[in-house]
C-alpha cells in the first residue's frame, strides 16, 4: 500500500481498460482526451533521471518497472491504429521515440557490459522493459513508412538492435533468446522495408560477429580469434548469422531423419489380427517363463518408462531447435531482401558473402517460410512473396 498513489491508480486503470478488447472509439478517446500525452509524461518523467552510461541504474527499479506498465498500455492504444502511432511519433518532436531510444541502448549495455554485477530480478526487469519498447516500436513502424524513417535515424538505433540479434541471446535464458532475435529482427525488417535512409545508415554500422561464431569454433586457432573478434560490416555479420541457423536447421533436420532411419511408416496387421501397427510386431500369444517375469523388477520398470520419456522429451526439443532456427533464418533472409531491394550496391556484397555467390539458399529459405505461413497463419504472405521475387531478379 505504501506504494500506492493517485498515478499508480490511474495507469493500471488504464492498462486494465486498454488491456481488454475494447474497440476504436476507446483508442481514439485516449488521444483525444489527453491520455496519451499523460502516459508520455510519465514515460518520460522516469527517463530523463536515467544516465546515459547506466551508473546507478538499479536505483531506477521502480522507475523501470513504471516505465514498463506504460509501455504495456501504449503497446495496446497503438495495435493497429495508425492515428495513435502517427501522434505518438509526431507529438513534441518525437520525445517519446527520443527517449525510448535512449532508454534501449542503455538497457542494452547492462545486458551485455554490466550483467554479471546485476542482481537477477532486476534483470529480469531490464529484459523485460527492452521487450516492451521493441513492441512498442513495432507497432509504430508497422507499415508507416515516415514513422519508420524518424525511428530508425534516432542516435545509434540501429546498432544497438543488431546487438540485440547478434549478442543480447548469450546472455539470457532460452526460453527468451528465441523472443528477442523475433522482436529485434521483425524491428529491423519493419525499418529497412521502406526506407532508403535506414538501408544506408545499417550498410555503414560495424558490428561483431554473432557469439554463435564464436561457439562455433572454440578450436580456431587464436589469431583467428583475435580476428573474429574484430567489428565487421553489418551486412557480413547478418550473412554470417542466417548462414549459421540455416545450417543448424539442416543439422536438427538431418538428425531428426536420422532416428526414423529403418522404420518403416507401412502400416502393418497385428499377428492376432485385432489391429495395425506400424513396423514390427510384438507376438502378444507367446507366454513368459514366470521365472523371467520375477527377475524384471519394479526399478527396470521405472528406468524403462523414464527413457521413454526421456526420448519424446528429446525429440521435441529438437524439433523446437529445429522451428526456432529455420525462423530466425527466415527472418534475417527477409532482412537481408528488404537491403538488397533496388540496391545493385548492395546485391553485389551480399551476394559476395553467400554460397556459391547467389541468393539461391535465401530463396528456398523463404519460399519454406511463406509455405509454413499459409499452412499456420492463413495469411497471403504477399510481402514474402515480393522479397522473394526481388532475390529471383537479382
Amino acid at each position: 500500500m505504501e506504494n500506492l498513489s493517485s498515478t499508480t491508480l490511474a495507469r493500471e486503470s488504464l492498462l486494465s481498460l486498454t488491456s481488454q478488447r475494447t474497440g476504436e472509439w476507446f483508442k481514439e478517446e485516449m488521444r483525444k482526451s489527453g491520455g496519451l500525452d499523460y502516459i508520455v509524461d510519465l514515460v518520460l518523467t522516469s527517463v530523463v533521471d536515467i544516465k546515459d552510461n547506466g551508473a546507478e541504474l538499479a536505483q531506477h527499479e521502480k522507475g523501470i518497472e513504471s516505465i514498463k506498465r506504460c509501455l504495456k498500455l501504449i503497446e495496446n492504444v497503438t495495435f493497429q491504429n495508425r492515428e495513435n502511432q502517427i501522434y505518438l511519433v509526431s507529438c513534441r518532436k518525437s520525445f517519446l521515440v527520443v527517449a525510448l531510444s535512449r532508454l534501449l541502448r542503455v538497457c542494452i549495455h547492462a545486458i551485455t557490459e554490466d550483467q554479471p554485477g546485476l542482481e537477477c530480478c532486476f534483470f529480469k526487469i531490464i529484459l523485460d522493459c527492452v521487450k516492451s519498447i521493441l513492441r512498442v516500436f513495432l507497432n509504430l513502424t508497422h507499415d508507416n513508412d515516415c514513422e519508420s524513417e524518424t525511428i530508425g535515424q534516432q542516435d545509434r538505433l540501429i546498432s544497438t538492435l543488431l546487438l540485440c540479434v547478434l549478442q543480447v541471446p548469450q546472455f539470457v535464458s532460452m526460453e527468451e533468446q528465441f523472443d528477442i532475435l523475433v522482436l529485434a529482427l521483425g524491428l529491423l525488417i519493419n525499418l529497412m522495408e521502406h526506407s532508403k535512409q535506414n538501408i544506408a545508415s545499417l550498410v555503414v554500422v560495424k558490428t561483431r560477429l554473432s557469439y554463435e561464431d564464436s561457439q562455433s569454433c572454440k578450436d580456431s586457432k587464436e589469431s583467428e580469434k583475435t580476428e573474429r573478434g574484430k567489428d565487421v560490416p553489418a551486412v557480413e555479420a547478418l550473412v554470417n548469422l542466417f548462414q549459421l541457423r540455416a545450417q543448424a536447421a539442416r543439422d536438427s533436420e538431418a538428425m531428426n531423419c536420422e532416428l526414423t532411419n529403418g522404420q518403416s511408416d507401412e502400416l502393418k496387421p497385428t499377428q492376432d489380427g485385432l489391429g495395425w501397427v506400424c513396423g514390427e510386431d510384438i507376438d502378444v500369444t507367446r507366454t513368459e517363463e514366470p521365472e523371467v517375469l520375477e527377475k524384471s523388477t519394479t526399478d527396470d520398470e521405472n528406468k524403462e518408462e523414464k527413457s521413454l520419456e526421456d526420448e519424446i522429451g528429446e525429440a521435441l526439443q529438437k524439433a523446437g531447435k529445429h522451428m526456432e532456427d529455420s525462423m530466425v533464418a527466415s527472418y534475417v533472409a527477409l532482412l537481408l531482401g528488404c537491403l538488397a531491394k533496388d540496391n545493385n550496391a548492395n546485391q553485389n556484397l551480399i551476394r559476395q558473402l553467400l554460397p556459391e555467390n547467389n541468393f539461391d539458399v535465401l530463396i528456398n529459405t523463404l519460399k519454406t517460410f511463406l509455405g509454413f505461413m499459409k499452412l499456420t497463419s492463413g495469411t497471403t504472405g504477399q510481402a514474402i512473396e515480393k522479397i522473394i521475387d526481388v532475390l529471383k531478379n537479382c
